[in-house]
């Protein structure tokens, strides 16, 4: 998927509570409210009522993440999309070996609206399963462009 193509846009959310984090940005059908690609980042801890700008940053720095499991307290990185009928994600299944997430570019976005922003560039290969039929697929050479926000 590719912003501004089709009526895919980039949009980006956060989920924040007293003391940790998930941050969500996703390809968007601003037609049909659709997210139809999305890329989480999960567990972000910190002191505090949120994280400083400082942490916020630091949490997106360039390196490899592990992917997140389905579990109470989702901690790592968790893709989905949509595909035809079925949606895919890596949350329901463990991933093999050779499975990597990597931050190859972190920099924070100044639009003037006063939040801390971020826009990362990321690699990944990585097994997702069906949410209708359980069956798996194997993504190889995927590359992930997208903003994250601290609301």
């Amino acid at each position: 998927y590719q912003a501004g193509v089709s009526g895919y846009v980039n949009e980006q959310t956060d989920v924040t509570s007293s003391s940790s984090a998930n941050y969500s940005s996703a390809f968007m059908n601003s037609t049909t409210n659709d997210n139809s690609a999305m890329v989480t980042f999960y567990g972000q801890t910190f002191a505090g009522s949120e994280p400083t700008d400082a942490e916020f940053y630091a949490f997106f720095a360039e390196g490899t993440r592990t992917y997140g499991i389905f579990s109470a307290n989702i901690v790592g990185v968790s893709i989905s999309f949509d595909s035809a009928s079925q949606g895919y994600w890596t949350l329901q299944v463990p991933q093999p070996s050779g499975s990597t997430f990597t931050i190859t570019d972190s920099e924070p976005v100044d639009d003037g609206t006063g939040i801390a922003k971020v826009k990362i560039r990321a690699t990944f290969n990585c097994r997702v399963v069906s949410t209708t039929t359980g069956t798996s697929r194997t993504v190889t050479n995927g590359i992930f462009v997208g903003t994250f926000a601290k609301n």
